[in-house]
């Protein structure tokens, strides 16, 4: 798989753990499944964020 569709498909994994998380913090009874389940997306999100920063956009050729 080249850069560009890891690229692409971590900008998708994001959008999918953040909703996902707003959606889990709107509930107001918390179980110890949606506890677990927030944690989880906000560790993903974390593997994220590392991944970005670990990409040199510098390198990059985008298309618009």
């Amino acid at each position: 798989m080249d850069i560009m569709k890891q690229i692409n498909q971590a900008q998708k994994d994001y959008k999918f753990f953040s909703n996902m998380l707003k959606k889990l913090e709107k509930i107001e009874n918390k179980t110890e499944g949606n506890k677990y389940a927030m944690k989880q997306c906000e560790d993903m999100l974390s593997n994220l964020n590392q991944f970005f920063e670990d990409v040199d956009y510098t390198t990059q050729i985008t298309y618009d």
